[in-house]
């Protein structure tokens, strides 16, 4: 587990901490659309755009987080 780690942090040239950081940071992005989206379905009158936009702004900066890093695979 730790040299799959070590090798993951290596193939994303990021320390641990620097990853600690972008991981939670990700996660939490993606919890508060969740949360959004099942407010959204409570009451449509709510969030309307909120879990799309994190979804898309999500995914362009896990896009150009791997094009800055020469990563070929994606992020787990």
């Amino acid at each position: 587990m730790l040299k799959k780690s070590h090798d993951h942090l290596h193939s994303v040239d990021e320390s641990y901490l620097k990853h600690l950081c972008f991981a939670t940071g990700i996660g939490l992005r993606l919890i508060g659309a969740g949360l959004a989206g099942i407010a959204h379905g409570i009451c449509p009158a709510l969030f309307q755009t909120t879990s799309s936009r994190t979804i898309f702004k999500l995914h362009d900066d896990m896009k150009s987080r791997l094009k800055n890093t020469g990563a070929d695979h994606h992020h787990g």
